[in-house]
C-alpha cells in the first residue's frame, strides 16, 4: 500500500539476479530497478495580465494497493526512458490494482502535498509590443533541489493506467468518473500588464481566483490528468501553464451541476524520464566469518 502521506512514501528497488556459481572475488554484481512511479510538479505563467501563487497540489481518484511481479530477471539496464522506447521485457509489472480504504464505487486515494507559496510572475518580455510567452520559466512545485531525486513532496506513486476525468460529460470530479489534479492557486490581474505585483497589496491588483471560500474553506482548481499509462522507474513531470488563451481549469464544486471553467485559462504539460542514475556499485555478497 502506497502512504497516503507523501513525506512517508519512499522508493522502492528490486533486483532478481541468477547465480550458478560463486563469482570470482566472492562479489556478485546486481542491477537494482524502480518499482513505482515518480511524480512531481511544475508551473509555469506565461501570460503578463496576471500574477499566481501556488500552496498545494492534489492527485485524487488514484489506485494506491495492487500486487508486484518480480520479473525473471533485472540483468542488464534500461539506459533510455520516454514515452517512445520499447520496454525491456523483465521489467516487474502491477496487477490487481485496487483502493485500500472504500470500495469501488467510493472515492479512489487522494494524495497532497503543501508549501510555501510559489510565485508565478510572468518573464519573457520587455515591454507589451515584444512580449513572447514562451521565453516564460517554469517553477518547481516539489524540489528546489533541481539536481536531486528525493525531495517530500515528491510522490512515488503504483504505476497504472490512467483515465483521464472528462468534465464535459461527467460534470462534478467523482469516484470512478476519472482521475485529476487539484491546484491550490490564488490568481490576481495585474493591470500593469507586467506579470508581476510590486507588493502584496499593489494598487489595482484584482483577484480573479482566491484558494479560499468566503468562510474559509480550502478552494481549488480541478485539472484532468491526460490519460496516460505510468510504468515503473519513470519520472513524469506535469507542468500547469497558465495562459492567455488555453483550457483545462475548472471550479470542481459549481453552484450549478456542471464544472465551471476558472477565469484565466491553464494548460497541462508532462515530460517523462528515468529517474537520476546512481552510482554504479558493486554489493560484496561474500559472507563474513
Amino acid at each position: 500500500i502506497v502512504p497516503s502521506t507523501v513525506s512517508n512514501q519512499k522508493d522502492v528497488l528490486y533486483a532478481v539476479q541468477e547465480v550458478d556459481e560463486k563469482p570470482a572475488g566472492g562479489a556478485q554484481s546486481i542491477n537494482f530497478r524502480h518499482a513505482l512511479s515518480q511524480i512531481e510538479f511544475e508551473a509555469q505563467n506565461q501570460n503578463k495580465n496576471i500574477y499566481v501563487e501556488i500552496t498545494g497540489v492534489q492527485v485524487v481518484n488514484v489506485r494506491d494497493k495492487g500486487t508486484f511481479s518480480f520479473s525473471v530477471s533485472t540483468d542488464g539496464n534500461i539506459e533510455k526512458h520516454d514515452l517512445t522506447s520499447t520496454e525491456d521485457p523483465t521489467t516487474g509489472t502491477w496487477t490487481s490494482l485496487k483502493n485500500s480504504t472504500s470500495s469501488e464505487t467510493e472515492a479512489a486515494e487522494k494524495y497532497s502535498v503543501s508549501f510555501d507559496a510559489v510565485k508565478l510572475s510572468q518573464k519573457g518580455y520587455i515591454d507589451s509590443d515584444s512580449y513572447t510567452a514562451t521565453q516564460a520559466d517554469a517553477s518547481s512545485l516539489t524540489t528546489k533541489d533541481v539536481t536531486g531525486e528525493w525531495n517530500a513532496n515528491t510522490m512515488y506513486l503504483l504505476p497504472q493506467k490512467i483515465e483521464s476525468w472528462v468534465p464535459t460529460t461527467n460534470a462534478k470530479p467523482a469516484a470512478g468518473k476519472g482521475s485529476y489534479f487539484l491546484v491550490k492557486a490564488k490568481i490576481w490581474n495585474v493591470p500593469a500588464g507586467d506579470g508581476k505585483r510590486a507588493d502584496t497589496s499593489a494598487s489595482g491588483d484584482v483577484v480573479l481566483w482566491d484558494n479560499t471560500k468566503s468562510g474559509g474553506e480550502e478552494q481549488f482548481i480541478a485539472i484532468p490528468i491526460p490519460t496516460i499509462t505510468w510504468k515503473p522507474g519513470k519520472r513524469y513531470v506535469y507542468t500547469f501553464i497558465f495562459t492567455p488563451d488555453g483550457n483545462g481549469g475548472y471550479n470542481p464544486d459549481p453552484s450549478g451541476s456542471d464544472p465551471e471553467p476558472v477565469l484565466t485559462p491553464i494548460t497541462l504539460s508532462v515530460t517523462v524520464d528515468d529517474f537520476v542514475k546512481g552510482e554504479d556499485k558493486d554489493v560484496d555478497m561474500t559472507t563474513k566469518p
